[in-house]
């Protein structure tokens, strides 16, 4: 009997584009979809992050000048000015 084909996804729901980003939490995908760095659609009432949007954050993440966006790093400051952790 044959195996199927292994088939590599195209897009992730927000709790996999998470896993595939390093282990990132909810919360943090959702601050990089509303500060704009990830771009989504929806399937019926599903969230999907395409590989390629995924990869395209990843690859500028890696640039040596990249800056963090404002929504970004005002959370981190917030976060830390509570006591609270953020992924």
């Amino acid at each position: 009997m044959q195996k199927p084909p292994q088939v590599s996804p195209a897009a992730f729901s927000i709790d996999a584009a998470g896993a595939y980003l390093g282990g990132a939490g909810r919360n943090t995908v959702y601050a990089l979809l509303k500060a704009g760095e990830l771009d989504s659609f929806q399937v019926g009432a599903r969230r999907f992050i395409s590989r390629q949007s995924l990869d395209a954050l990843i690859e500028r993440r890696a640039q040596p000048d990249y800056r963090v966006p404002a929504d970004l790093s005002a959370k981190r400051a917030s976060a830390a000015k509570t006591g609270r952790a953020t992924r």
